[in-house]
């Protein structure tokens, strides 16, 4: 009975002739499986098992895809997050690389240079420095690629105006090389302030 099954089944294998290619031949001639039940019964556990490794590490991609999913998911209002901190902060912030240039600009360093973000970017932070301040800049610049530092400073605005500031520059290393510089505006006030407290 099971030899009549088995011969029923090797009937309604794919012809192995190069007439009518299979995806994936069944090993030897569909009349050897025939004549010979223990050869087709392999040929299918072979079949079985590999239909379920299949099964498998699909159930494996699904899984990575779904937490690849989550993971950018949670990207996405991470960022979001971060914009808005960077964006809403109350202090001029410069995002520059390690060469200086400027990547980003929130809206209180645009208006402190009184510049529009596209008209920023690319420039060289050090440009925006008033000429006597340049030299310590670009050692506080190399300084700031490894640790937190801090300047008193001078920036040139787009209307021609210089303002008084405190510089601080510190690494974003979750960035690549980039560095955050801060920005304090040194009001008369503040300066009288900062001298009391160095007496």
């Amino acid at each position: 009975m099971i030899n009549e099954y088995l011969r029923k089944l090797a009937r309604h294998l794919p012809p192995t002739s190069n007439d009518a290619p299979t995806l994936r031949a069944v090993p030897g001639p569909t009349k050897d499986l025939e004549q010979d039940p223990h050869a087709l019964y392999e040929a299918l556990m072979q079949l079985r098992r590999e239909h379920e490794e299949l099964s498998i590490r699909t159930m494996e991609l699904e899984h990575q895809c779904e937490e690849m999913t989550s993971l950018a998911t949670l990207y996405e209002k991470l960022a979001t997050f971060y914009t808005e901190l960077f964006d809403d902060a109350p202090d001029p912030l410069f995002l520059t690389d390690d060469e200086g240039k400027i990547r980003d600009a929130n809206a209180a360093g645009c208006r402190l240079l009184k510049s529009a973000p596209l008209s920023l970017f690319g420039v060289e932070l050090v440009s925006l420095v008033h000429p006597s301040h340049r030299d310590a800049f670009n050692v506080a610049l190399r300084v700031s690629q490894v640790r937190a530092v801090e300047l008193p400073s001078a920036l040139h605005t787009r209307a021609g105006s210089t303002v008084s500031v405190t510089l601080r520059g510190q690494p974003m290393r979750r960035l690549g090389m980039q560095i955050l510089w801060s920005v304090r505006t040194r009001t008369p006030l503040a300066l009288r302030h900062n001298a009391r407290l160095r007496r």
